[in-house]
């Protein structure tokens, strides 16, 4: 009996944390923001897996002060990550990369076409708590602010 109570706990904290063995969490679910970088625009996206798959939806903002929204589709295998970024202007962006932490998705983004016209440009985008999809530009306002100190 002392040896299936150990079994079942054992079985509990294993599969009730999704985690690597590092103890990292191998979710990528959440909202992620990179406040500078490549063009200096700023970027926030609500991102969704089921499976291998990701999806989601956010806004951003230029280095001119231009607003707008974009979709995400991608992929997730363990800690590489490959996102398609929509803007609503017609842009696109392909992130390549990986969870370099539990909350840090780091690798490069290209902007064109499929093959990517435009050169490849390091970028990093950092996990936020601080969920704010309800008031984008509140947000925009403040990574603007922060990225300026």
């Amino acid at each position: 009996m002392k040896r299936l109570i150990t079994a079942v706990a054992a079985a509990l904290l294993l599969a009730g944390c999704q985690t690597d063995p590092m103890g990292m969490s191998t979710s990528v679910d959440g909202q992620w923001v990179r406040s500078a970088g490549a063009l200096n625009n700023q970027t926030m996206f609500l991102l969704q897996t089921s499976g291998g798959s990701a999806t989601g939806s956010g806004y951003y903002m230029t280095t001119a002060g231009k607003p707008g929204t974009l979709r995400v589709t991608g992929t997730v295998d363990g800690s590489r990550v490959a996102l398609d970024l929509v803007f609503d202007d017609g842009a696109l962006g392909h992130f390549s990369g990986t969870r370099t932490g539990a909350d840090v998705l780091s690798g490069s983004i290209k902007f064109g076409a499929i093959a990517g016209d435009q050169p490849e440009q390091s970028v990093s985008f950092q996990k936020s708590t601080n969920m704010m999809m309800d008031d984008p530009m509140g947000m925009m306002m403040d990574m603007m602010r922060t990225a300026r100190h």
